[in-house]
């Protein structure tokens, strides 16, 4: 199994990606061109068009808060959720989240963001971990 991901730059402004896996290219159809310099938020509307502090129509809130107050708290993060495809198909995506720091400075310079599609793949995790569970949302954490 190949992991799709993502590494967005911690130190730029709207946490930019600036690296995708082909995979990420396969799982979600968008090209490294079209994701190069975006905010990851884009995968939690139908037609990739979502702001920041917008309200999430189509996304559990709850998971993105979530995911917002870890990387605040410069933790790792790990839930599922809803995410969408180039061409608005949904797909329920567990995400790991994983900041990177450099040269034992506390600063964050990348977050490292894993995806696996649950829908297509829903024992490829668990059957690798056996004896481990993953929460279901924020509230299992």
């Amino acid at each position: 199994m190949s992991c799709a991901f993502v590494v967005t730059d911690a130190r730029k402004f709207d946490t930019p990606i600036v690296y995708c896996s082909a995979t990420f290219e396969r799982l979600t159809g968008y090209t490294k061109h079209e994701v190069l310099g975006r905010n990851c938020r884009f995968l939690q509307a139908p037609d990739g068009n979502i702001k920041a502090g917008d309200r999430r129509k189509y996304v559990d809130e709850n998971a993105v808060f979530y995911l917002k107050n870890q990387i605040a708290a410069r933790a790792e993060a790990q839930t599922s959720l809803i995410n969408y495809r180039k061409g608005g198909q949904s797909f329920t995506n567990l995400l790991t989240m994983i900041p990177i720091t450099y040269d034992d400075s506390d600063d964050i310079v990348y977050i490292v963001g894993f995806q696996v599609d649950l829908v297509d793949q829903p024992s490829a995790m668990l059957n690798r971990n056996r004896g481990t569970s993953y929460p279901s949302s924020p509230k299992d954490l």
